[in-house]
């Protein structure tokens, strides 16, 4: 099942981590990997890593390693050297591509 698109975008820093709890209702899609934490494929924006799967929500029986089997759609926003992040909301950021900067702080 396709998900819409999420109200909120998730920002997430260039060189950051970031996990997802994806749960469902009915079955998940995934296949075992070969080990936990092991990269398992990348592009220039990012890398998807091996990880666990469960029968519940933060409990029941880890099953490791896995791989997540959907599909996963983002942009990534490349912005310049000292911008983003540099306490200015500028002409070229909003609340979407710069939160930290902008949230609350564009113009209506």
């Amino acid at each position: 099942t396709e998900l819409d698109i999420f109200g909120d975008a998730i920002p997430i820093a260039s060189g950051a981590t970031q996990s997802f709890f994806v749960t469902s209702t009915k079955k998940l899609v995934y296949q075992i990997g070969t080990e936990e934490g092991a990269q398992f494929v990348s592009d220039e924006s990012m890398v998807i890593y091996e990880g666990v799967g469960t029968t519940g929500s933060f409990a029941g029986e880890p099953f490791s390693p896995r791989v997540f089997g959907g599909i996963i759609r983002y942009d990534a926003h490349v912005t310049k050297p000292g911008s983003c992040g540099d306490s200015k909301c500028d002409v070229d950021e909003n609340s979407n591509s710069c939160p930290v900067d902008c949230a609350g702080k564009e113009l209506e």
